[in-house]
């Protein structure tokens, strides 16, 4: 199965894994922050679990009421696509590229 990994400076602590190249695909929006840390050692926790591998890949883990998808992925291509991420937003700086005022509209909105 292959999966698009999305990253937007404007939502920053998060990526969208797109399932599908349809319209009916599934995207799941994982922390960044959590895959990240999931290449070295087991995170997540909830619907999302993620842990390296011995053979240089890392395991994703998606939970959901029909059950568990088991997926994997070349840790150095999540590795790069990660490193990729921290040149648009540096771990750290996320707070600084939330457009705040919109949030809160939003969020009035409701």
């Amino acid at each position: 199965m292959d999966v698009e990994c999305c990253y937007r400076p404007e939502d920053p602590f998060a990526v969208e894994l797109d399932f599908g190249a349809d319209e009916q695909g599934t995207v799941w929006v994982v922390s960044r922050e959590m895959l990240a840390v999931g290449l070295r050692e087991p995170a997540g926790d909830g619907d999302v679990h993620i842990e390296p591998g011995d053979g240089g890949e890392v395991f994703v883990a998606l939970g959901g009421r029909a059950g568990v998808a088991l997926l994997s992925a070349p840790a150095a291509a999540l590795a790069r696509f990660l490193a990729e991420t921290e040149q648009l937003v540096p771990d750290g700086a996320e707070a600084s590229h939330i457009d705040w005022d919109r949030c809160i509209r939003q969020l009035l909105s409701v």
